[in-house]
């Protein structure tokens, strides 16, 4: 059974994990601005008016502005400077062999997805506050950050249990840094743990 501990006991551990989604989701958030003044301020340049106007944006045209943001998720790329190095070197040893033709489609551990968020679509709009992202200690190293990808739609009380997400994190000092030893996502009727992943899929795919 897993024990919250007293979230307003905040470690440096749940700080670190607290500003790595801070960071990510608000950086996106300003670049998404920064991309609408400057698109703004060159129609103007061109003599046309900017469109200020707030007319309804269809399900398809918000999918569509979310995976435009592909750029900006944190991808296994991107994420890969925070994990630790043996977290890395299983990672490693992990591609080599799933990126082989001999394995099945099962094989290999990271998605094409935002690996923080667990997702490939999210509200275009999502920032750090909106999601509401929250992370609780189990024990010590043994974190879980929740949040809600689609904000909105909670705002307009809606509750989709599907929007929810839940993403654990086993954090070690290396080299003087905080690091992701390993990283587990949540769901109703499973856990996906990616070093439990990868050393199935090395027992299973490395003996052929």
């Amino acid at each position: 059974m897993l024990v919250r501990y007293n979230a307003a006991r905040k470690t440096p551990e749940m700080q670190f994990i607290e500003e790595l989604y801070r960071n990510t989701l608000d950086l996106r958030a300003k670049n998404q601005m920064n991309e609408m003044k400057v698109s703004a301020e060159g129609k103007e340049l061109q003599g046309e008016e900017p469109d200020n106007s707030e007319s309804p944006v269809s399900e398809e045209a918000q999918k569509a502005t979310s995976e435009s943001k592909g750029l900006t998720m944190m991808t296994a790329k991107e994420l890969s400077p925070f994990f630790s190095k043996e977290f890395i070197k299983l990672w490693d040893e992990n591609k080599l062999l799933c990126n082989g033709s001999a394995v099945g489609e099962d094989c290999g551990w990271e998605g094409d997805g935002d690996l923080l968020l667990d997702a490939q679509e999210y509200d275009p709009d999502l920032t750090y506050d909106n999601a509401k992202v929250r992370v609780l200690r189990f024990s010590e190293g043994f974190y879980e950050a929740t949040f809600n990808i689609f904000p909105k739609d909670l705002q307009a009380g809606k509750l989709k249990p599907q929007n929810d997400r839940r993403v654990r994190f086993w954090i070690i000092e290396e080299d003087g840094k905080f690091k992701i030893d390993n990283i587990a996502y949540v769901y109703p009727n499973l856990i996906e743990n990616a070093r439990e992943q990868m050393k199935l899929d090395l027992e299973v795919y490395g003996k052929k």
